[in-house]
């Protein structure tokens, strides 16, 4: 699934099911990344992929959802096949959370405080970043 846009209902990435495979993608592509707006929950099954693209220092794929849970297995992945760099300090918002309650859950490959390089790029992983209960990148030194 993927897009821009706003969705009315609850979204489900996945199925909870091995060896299936479900993805979301904020924006038309990895290079084109978007916003796309869920107006109520959004869950993330064990079989369930979220690919977040980078094009331009602060633009990135962004979710916002009212309220997000995200169950064990589920993945992240991050593409910046252009080779973008991001200014230290920058804070990109990969899901806005626009419920009081935390994001529920973490993803099994992106756990709260990893440091990661990607295409000579540090970010820090917070999901207590912009609001409080947000998946925020802040590129670091």
């Amino acid at each position: 699934m993927g897009g821009a846009g706003t969705i009315a209902g609850p979204v489900r990435i996945g199925a909870g099911t091995p060896g299936n495979g479900a993805f979301l993608t904020p924006g038309r592509s990895f290079t084109h990344p978007g916003l796309l707006a869920i107006l109520s929950r959004l869950t993330f099954d064990s079989d369930g992929f979220f690919n977040v693209g980078l094009a331009k220092p602060s633009v990135v794929g962004e979710v916002v959802a009212n309220g997000v849970a995200i169950n064990s297995g589920a993945s992240f992945a991050f593409f910046n096949n252009r080779g973008v760099t991001v200014p230290v300090g920058t804070f990109l918002t990969v899901i806005s959370n626009t419920s009081a309650s935390p994001i529920a859950g973490v993803f099994d490959n992106l756990p709260d405080g990893l440091v990661f390089t990607d295409h000579g790029n540090t970010f820090e992983v917070s999901y207590e970043g912009g609001d409080g209960n947000d998946l925020t990148l802040t590129s670091v030194p």
